[in-house]
């Protein structure tokens, strides 16, 4: 009861007595139900005095690793040979050695950042990036990676937008930044700026067609959502784009308008809908704003932004397409919904909920097959093409100089509560929080698919669609 409700409850007072008794359970009633117990009240309430006895049970090895090691992370364990040695030794792409590897980086020692970089040649990409998030949570962290990169000891392909600036949130403007900035520059996007009303927005990439006999199509991130009743042939002239019925008018960027001669098909939306056009190139397109070289006769209606949607070159959109239709294949070929089942509950129940099994922080998932194979796949293998502006991460600066990422659970006058993937929920006084913002990326990883053989993505989907 006390463990259900730290978050809510001051259980600074009981942490001794739980301690001792956490280990006398154990102790008296060896067992997985009392190793359960002891590890989510070590994580829960942060029982540093109960790390020997977790780092017991995990070189014992007769209790889940990752378990073991989520506690110990969670505790604060500053050892940071006990988290490289089970990353070097785990399986590649496995959750204990994504756990063990992040848990290396939280560490803010300069041992345990040579030990990280010492790791980071040998870890998958999606691990790579959780690494690098958690070897900048801490202003320390930041300037270690800044100059690591500078050594060439990190290559700079590991970097993103998001990375740049939480670095630049903890060490303020400084020229070896503003040299990494340059390299990604073709990473901002120009976008049309509208300020009116007051709104709260994330990108969203809308499509209207009208065919010759004058039906319309709506569709959002490249699905069909909408399909008139009936025809609409009357001629549009004089539209003044972003203006709207209530007086205020649009709040918001426009990254990209389009006006084409003709109506595009529901591949064409979906295929070229992240893709960079110019107008020259493309017979059909008449018009394509803004760019560059439009901006600087826009005025205040113009402005670079490094936060703009995902956007891909030809040969980029080509390859995404590919992996599509990839996956697409493996998607519609009958699998094992069981299988499925299980490899859901291994990589999905961390953040998302099924009749009443996982976790809220993503999106609920009763009835996601309805979305069918296209949906899904646009939602699994681009997950920052569109999200739902109530499953952005919340991105939380504290006094001590840490910066949190989670989903928010819950706040009331005094605190929030944070809940973040493979880890407790963490109730922060505000008191302690010196800012929050949202940020304009899915907490989703995009590339979940990559550590899955092609059988195991097809029994994955064959459950996904019967939901």
């Amino acid at each position: 009861m006390v463990i259900d409700n730290a978050s809510r409850w001051n259980v600074d007072a009981l942490r001794p007595a739980l301690t001792v008794a956490l280990r006398e359970l154990v102790r008296s009633e060896p067992g997985a139900e009392s190793w359960d117990l002891m590890l989510r009240g070590a994580q829960t309430l942060r029982l540093g005095e109960l790390e020997p006895d977790v780092i017991e049970l995990l070189h014992q090895g007769n209790h889940d690793p990752v378990a073991c090691l989520q506690a110990l992370s969670e505790m604060g364990s500053q050892d940071p040979f006990i988290f490289y040695d089970w990353a070097q030794a785990s399986v590649p792409a496995s959750q204990a050695r994504t756990v063990a590897a992040t848990a290396l980086a939280r560490i803010s020692t300069d041992k345990a950042f040579e030990l990280a970089l010492e790791l980071w040649p040998y870890l998958e990409r999606t691990t790579q990036r959780e690494v690098l998030a958690a070897l900048i949570t801490q202003r320390a962290g930041a300037e270690r990676t800044l100059a690591a990169l500078g050594r060439g000891d990190l290559p700079s392909e590991a970097l993103s937008e998001r990375v740049l600036d939480r670095m630049e949130q903890h060490l303020g403007e400084q020229a070896a930044l503003d040299s990494l900035r340059t390299n990604l520059s073709q990473r901002q996007a120009p976008v049309l700026t509208f300020g009116g009303g007051e709104a709260d927005f994330v990108w969203t990439h809308v499509a209207l067609t009208r065919d010759a006999e004058g039906s319309l199509c709506l569709y959002l991130q490249g699905e069909l959502d909408q399909t008139s009743t009936h025809a609409t042939p009357a001629d549009f002239e004089e539209l003044d784009v972003a203006r709207t019925t209530p007086g205020a008018g649009t709040q918001g960027n426009v990254a990209g308008f389009r006006l084409w001669s003709g109506a595009r098909t529901a591949q064409q939306i979906s295929e070229g809908m992240s893709m960079q056009m110019d107008a020259d190139a493309h017979p059909t397109l008449s018009a394509a704003l803004p760019t560059r070289q439009t901006l600087s006769t826009m005025g205040a209606f113009g402005a670079l932004v490094s936060d703009g949607p995902p956007t891909q070159s030809a040969e980029e959109a080509r390859d995404q397409n590919e992996a599509f239709a990839r996956v697409r294949g493996l998607a519609q070929t009958a699998g094992d919904p069981a299988q499925g089942r299980d490899l859901f509950a291994q990589h999905c129940l961390g953040c998302h909920k099924v009749a009443g099994e996982g976790t809220d922080i993503g999106p609920v998932l009763d009835g996601a097959g309805a979305k069918g194979i296209e949906g899904l796949l646009r939602s699994i293998v681009t997950p920052n093409a569109g999200v739902e502006s109530g499953y952005r991460t919340l991105v939380v600066e504290t006094l001590d100089g840490e910066l949190l990422e989670g989903f928010l659970a819950g706040e009331d006058a005094k605190s929030i509560l944070l809940r973040r993937k493979d880890r407790a929920d963490l109730k922060l006084p505000r008191s302690e929080i010196v800012s929050m913002r949202f940020d304009s990326l899915s907490l989703m990883p995009e590339s979940l698919l990559d550590t899955l053989e092609p059988e195991q993505i097809t029994d994955l989907f064959s459950y996904l669609i019967g939901l």
